[in-house]
C-alpha cells in the first residue's frame, strides 16, 4: 500500500463516521482531486450545502472546506460535516484530500478515491441485496 493510498484509507473512514452514505454522493464522472469543486470534499460540500438551502455551485469546495471562509453558510457546512473549524491543509494531505506530489500524486489521488468509492458502493449494495433475500418468503 502506497503512502498515498494509506492517507485516502484514513479519509475515507474520516468520512464513514461524519457522513456515512458519502460514497453514494459522490459523482465518480466528475472526480478530479486536483479541482476543488470536483473534488471529494468539493462534491460533498455541494451535496450539504443544497441540504441546507445554500446556493452552491462548482465554485464551493475544497478550499472553503479546508482552509479559512468567511460565509456563514460555509461555516454550516463544514459544521454538517463534523468540523468545528477549517480541516486545515496537513489534515488534508494526512486524509488523502491533496497531495504534495504535483501531477503524477493528484492522478493516483483520483484513482485510490474511485477505488475507494467503487468499492463501498459494491459493499452496500451487497448488503441491500441480502437484506432483501432475508425479507422475501
Amino acid at each position: 500500500m502506497t503512502d498515498l493510498q494509506a492517507n485516502v484509507e484514513r479519509g475515507c473512514a474520516w468520512l464513514d463516521e461524519v457522513r456515512p452514505r458519502w460514497a453514494d454522493e459522490i459523482d465518480p464522472g466528475r472526480l478530479a482531486m486536483s479541482y476543488g469543486g470536483r473534488c471529494v470534499l468539493g462534491q460533498l460540500a455541494q451535496v450539504v450545502g443544497r441540504e441546507l438551502g445554500l446556493e452552491t455551485d462548482d465554485a464551493v469546495g475544497y478550499a472553503d472546506v479546508v482552509l479559512e471562509g468567511y460565509s456563514p453558510g460555509l461555516a454550516c457546512i463544514r459544521r454538517a460535516l463534523g468540523l468545528t473549524e477549517p480541516l486545515g491543509a496537513a489534515m488534508a494531505l494526512e486524509l488523502g484530500f491533496s497531495t504534495d506530489r504535483g501531477g503524477s500524486g493528484w492522478a493516483e489521488l483520483d484513482r485510490h478515491w474511485l477505488t475507494a468509492i467503487r468499492q463501498r458502493r459494491r459493499r452496500r449494495l451487497g448488503r441491500l441485496r441480502r437484506a432483501v433475500r432475508r425479507a422475501l418468503p
